[in-house]
């Protein structure tokens, strides 16, 4: 059944400009809203946050910028 894409359901990925990361983003387009989180100057195929996974305060400030994106 295909599904328009604001109806998909969201999935965040860490490492989304990596290897392994972007072969899981591409395998899920299909059935989901693909958005990543990676290093700052990073480049993917889906949407992406800069993050500092190290850094709570980092880390919540890119979920709260994916939240107000594309919803909870």
């Amino acid at each position: 059944a295909f599904m328009s894409n604001e109806t998909k359901p969201v999935v965040l990925i860490t490492g989304a400009a990596g290897n392994l990361g972007g072969a899981l983003a591409a395998e899920l387009a299909d059935s989901y809203r693909v958005v990543g989180l990676d290093v700052e100057g990073k480049t993917a195929e889906c949407p992406l946050f800069a993050v500092d996974l190290t850094s709570e305060d980092s880390t919540r400030e890119a979920v709260a910028k994916v939240t107000a994106e594309f919803g909870d």
